[in-house]
């Protein structure tokens, strides 16, 4: 297919926003259904590398009696979950987190399980390679303190339900004992029996368990043809019957929904001789409405040879900061003192709300514990509200000591908040209707000054911000093909992400296509979507000229 754009075709279509991200090492991911596609903007139609998405594995957090699975609370996690795996959000560290210096990829599926990703080493592979399981460690860490819930599990229930509860398990053992004594020499009773007593491990009502959904998960996950006593203190937590609203709980928080890497962090170690203490800090959002802060530890060496060496990742602290699913995060970190930054995060909710929060060099040196969280709210920029927020982008302007956050929306609007550093004071510059659709995506260049967005509408816009005022500007003559941003072919359905450049000098876009329009015998079964890319130079104003 002839196109007037420069583009990259793709053999699958992006489902979420901000599915598209640029790393600083010259590399493009794209979240296109169950895969992660790497690209070289460098040869955007050569080898490229993948990241399969495989089915999550189920966690044991606890049984749910079958009564209660029809409870409101319950009804989405008694159903069949995510059809088939998908890429929800991404996001690139900065260069020199991989072992050979490059970039680590953090991957988050629909299914709510986050993983880390580094480059192959060997050309002739293009499969990625995964490094740290962070859900795994996630788990552990909520299993080891109970979820931060009464070590009694049995208190999450009423007094009825224990009742019946020790009622049911002194049957379950006295039917156990009968089975025992009726021992023949037949094998396919002894079989029956053994599937029987497996099954009454992790179901304390077998007459049931045919109709409990979360009972038959964890029946798949424990049994296995395993004896009750061998199996680890982890899996026997099957057993423990919670109430519905418990469940809900640790699932929303097992369940992540996005992710952002910061810049990296250097300090001086004074129990390393001098050394430098090399991290950066990873957030998770999580449906509960908490966030994750995991430390990465930079290597300390870069290598090839050693490819089986994992970082050291560690649970710094879990922040609740929103009252509902956290749908987008992003970054900054200001401060004239190298040694002492100060480090910003924004959240952003499904709820509406868009909240910053602050944490400075100490809070990050010492280790805290879970639950106490080092970050400090320090403003809620946007409060509760029916419209939800799709995409943020924060950036630090040093050279104006300010900081700029666009803030998307599903209604298609988008605000522009600018913050002095200085005296701290947030002011709102502007608030647009400047999409029929959601705002999938937001980019600022690195110097705060211009700001592209774009919508499943399937526009991009370009937009300079002058002092205290933002204007549309049209996207650069010098984009082969393009003379506005209304010129668009046809065969574009939607558009999914925007990302800039690592030196602001081109855009990539990635575009789900119309495959109506497509011919069905070739070009509909190999191109679902294509990632374009458009030059960014020139942009000129009434008040400012950029160049790059």
């Amino acid at each position: 297919m002839a196109s007037r754009f420069q583009e990259a075709s793709l053999v699958t279509s992006p489902s979420y926003p901000n599915a598209v991200a640029w790393s600083s090492e010259n590399l493009i991911a794209v979240a296109a259904g169950h895969l992660v596609i790497i690209i070289n903007p460098a040869l955007p139609t050569g080898p490229r590398g993948l990241i399969t998405i495989s089915d999550a594995e189920l966690y044991q957090i606890g049984r749910v009696r079958s009564q209660d699975l029809l409870t409101g609370g319950l009804l989405p996690s008694s159903l069949k979950r995510e059809r088939s795996p998908c890429v929800r959000s991404l996001s690139w560290s900065e260069i020199g987190m991989s072992p050979n210096h490059g970039c680590l990829l953090a991957v988050c599926t629909a299914e709510g399980r986050v993983k880390l990703y580094r480059p192959p080493y060997s050309d002739f592979c293009a499969e990625w390679i995964e490094i740290v399981d962070i859900s795994k460690m996630l788990y552990e860490n909520l299993s080891s303190m109970n979820f931060g819930e009464s070590k009694n599990p049995s208190t999450s229930l009423s007094k009825d339900q224990v009742v019946e509860h020790d009622h049911e398990e002194d049957e379950r053992i006295s039917s156990l004992k009968a089975r025992k004594r009726r021992k023949t020499s037949a094998n396919n009773i002894n079989l029956h029996e053994k599937n029987y007593t497996d099954r009454a491990s992790c179901s304390k009502q077998d007459s049931k368990a045919e109709h409990n959904v979360l009972e038959i998960e964890v029946y798949k996950q424990a049994s296995n043809g395993q004896d009750r006593r061998s199996l680890p203190k982890a899996l026997k937590k099957c057993s423990q019957e919670i109430s519905p609203q418990t469940y809900v709980s640790r699932e929303a928080l097992l369940s992540s929904h996005s992710v952002a890497w910061s810049s990296l962090l250097r300090f001086s170690s004074e129990s390393s001789c001098g050394n430098m203490l090399r991290f950066s800090l990873l957030a998770i959002g999580s449906k509960s409405g908490s966030v994750s802060i995991w430390k990465v530890h930079a290597p300390e060496c870069y290598h090839i040879e050693r490819s089986n060496v994992s970082p050291m990742v560690e649970l710094t602290a879990i922040v609740q900061t929103h009252s509902s699913w956290v749908s987008t995060m992003s970054w900054g970190i200001f401060g004239c003192d190298s040694s002492n930054p100060q480090v910003v995060l924004v959240t952003g909710s499904c709820d509406g709300s868009v909240k910053i929060w602050m944490s400075n060099k100490e809070d990050l040196q010492n280790s805290v514990e879970v639950y106490k969280s080092s970050f400090f709210l320090l403003k809620e920029v946007v409060a509760v509200n029916p419209v939800q927020v799709s995409t943020l982008s924060f950036v630090v302007s040093n050279h104006y000591n300010a900081m700029h956050l666009a803030i998307g929306k599903g209604s298609g609007s988008f605000e522009v908040w600018k913050c002095e550093i200085s005296t701290r004071k947030f002011e709102q510059i502007v608030s647009t209707n400047a999409h029929n659709q959601v705002v999938t995506g937001l980019a600022w260049s690195y110097d705060g000054r211009c700001l592209y967005s774009c919508s499943q509408d399937n526009y991009v816009r370009s937009w300079i911000l002058c002092e205290n005022a933002i204007s549309e500007v049209p996207i650069p003559a010098n984009t082969p093909g393009l003379s506005s941003t209304t010129d668009l072919p046809d065969d574009f359905l939607s558009c999914l992400g925007v990302a800039l450049s690592p030196g602001n000098l081109a855009v990539a876009l990635v575009r789900n296509f119309n495959v109506e329009l497509l011919n069905p015998m070739y070009q509909a079964r190999s191109q679902k979507a294509a990632v374009e890319f458009l030059w960014n130079g020139a942009q000129q104003s009434g008040c400012y000229t950029f160049s790059t």
